[in-house]
């Protein structure tokens, strides 16, 4: 094992030892992977496309101290098992809200990055408000045209994505920073024993194609002004995947966020220094901002 093998696996394990013991739950006969810990009004962390639980790690020890904090893996993600149905934002959301029921926590707010903010969104249209969102650079602010749409499924094939090698991954990883963080190189590590499985990459692939799918076809922009839940948006300033830069390079994430925010009826809009991955690249801005958000709504 080279030397940047083993100091990865070893950034890893302190990133793992961040997140409450793993738990596991059997949902609708999909068996999840989820982290529970803290004590008080719960909150629900649902991650990105194609990451798990551990992108909350840097945040969950802080948020834990004064409330229940509980971190998903997502179907066909992290040490979650696939769906047997097709990967839709909706069956995520539903797959979420049945884990809480068990635990005792439907009352949680929910919080989501990128994708997971996307879900938390379609969950809040279709089932009904949560207590509150926090949206973290959330996918669904951003619309796509049919023809943007039909050039984003075509381009993200599942051989194009079971291509991808750890160095590959690295550099995508490397444009959702701002400024690149040593605790990172542990999601890199996440990568290289994933890949050394090849049994679990062909469940990766399959769902991160269907994830993208999935936004795709569960377009909330137009409906945010029915999002009655209060809501904190944070994003970071220096996002380099939202907007699109080749879809839509001559818009700014700021322009994207506001008018988000803008068509919702209760949102406020923080924007801190990071990029797509503010909650790892910045978790002290992110609890600063969600902590007095949290206060208002009694958590």
């Amino acid at each position: 094992m080279s030397p940047t093998s083993v100091a990865r696996d070893e950034t890893l394990t302190r990133l793992e030892s961040l997140l409450p013991p793993r738990q596991r739950a059997t949902i609708d006969g999909v068996e999840l992977a989820f982290h529970d810990g803290g004590h008080g009004a719960p909150l629900v962390l649902l991650h990105g496309l194609g990451a798990s639980a551990l992108s909350w790690a840097p945040l969950v020890r802080g948020l834990a101290l004064d409330r229940r904090v509980i971190v998903v893996d997502l179907p066909g993600h992290g040490e979650s098992a696939e769906s047997p149905e097709a990967f839709s934002l909706a069956g995520a959301g539903r797959a979420v809200a049945g884990l809480l029921e068990s635990l005792g926590a439907t009352d949680a707010v929910w919080v989501g990055h990128s994708m997971g903010g996307q879900i938390a969104l379609v969950q809040a249209l279709e089932v009904g408000p949560p207590p509150g969102l926090v949206l973290v650079a959330p996918a669904g602010f951003e619309a796509f045209t049919t023809p943007e749409a039909q050039l984003l499924r075509s381009a993200v094939t599942p051989d194009f994505v079971r291509l991808q090698s750890v160095q590959n991954f690295e550099v995508g990883l490397r444009m959702g920073f701002h400024r690149w963080v040593p605790a990172a190189e542990g999601i890199l590590g996440a990568r290289s024993r994933l890949a050394a499985e090849p049994a679990r990459i062909e469940g990766f692939v399959r769902s991160f194609v269907a994830g993208v799918g999935a936004m795709l076809d569960a377009p909330v922009r137009g409906r945010l002004g029915e999002v009655a839940s209060p809501t904190l948006v944070v994003f970071g300033a220096h996002d380099r995947l939202i907007p699109n830069p080749q879809l839509h390079g001559s818009l700014s994430t700021r322009a994207v966020a506001e008018e988000g925010v803008r068509r919702m009826p209760n949102a406020e809009l923080v924007m801190v220094e990071a990029g797509h991955l503010p909650h790892f690249e910045a978790p002290q801005a992110v609890s600063g901002a969600m902590a007095p958000f949290l206060s208002r709504l009694g958590r």
